[in-house]
């Protein structure tokens, strides 16, 4: 804008005061659009807090004293983890589980 402004016959001060402004404005403008853009982002991070309490089913069968896995639905994605039984006993492959608590990476699950 400056440089229009200069071909135009205004002084360097002006020329440089719209160039200025024309940064500014723009930079408002990026900014607001930046905001916008961001608000409409979803998170698809899955939290340990949002698994508790979820029921899900046992994918590879829990031994006594062992890990196996389970999977469940959470915010409208099917997501797999280790599992350990709350109780210490076997729980088959196919089982429905409810998860009662997370530890780390593995939840702990009972049978429903």
């Amino acid at each position: 804008m400056g440089a229009i402004a200069r071909y135009y016959n205004l002084s360097a001060m002006l020329s440089s005061l719209w160039g200025v402004l024309a940064g500014v404005s723009m930079s408002g403008i990026y900014i607001l659009a930046m905001h916008l853009v961001r608000s409409q982002e979803a998170s698809s991070l899955i939290e340990d807090r949002e698994l508790v309490g979820l029921t899900g089913r046992v994918t590879v069968a829990i031994p006594p004293d062992g890990l196996g896995e389970v999977s469940c639905t959470v915010k409208a994605q099917v997501t797999r983890r280790l599992a350990r039984s709350g109780n210490r006993q076997a729980i088959p492959e196919g089982a429905i589980v409810r998860i009662t608590q997370v530890q780390g990476d593995v939840v702990i699950v009972e049978a429903v």
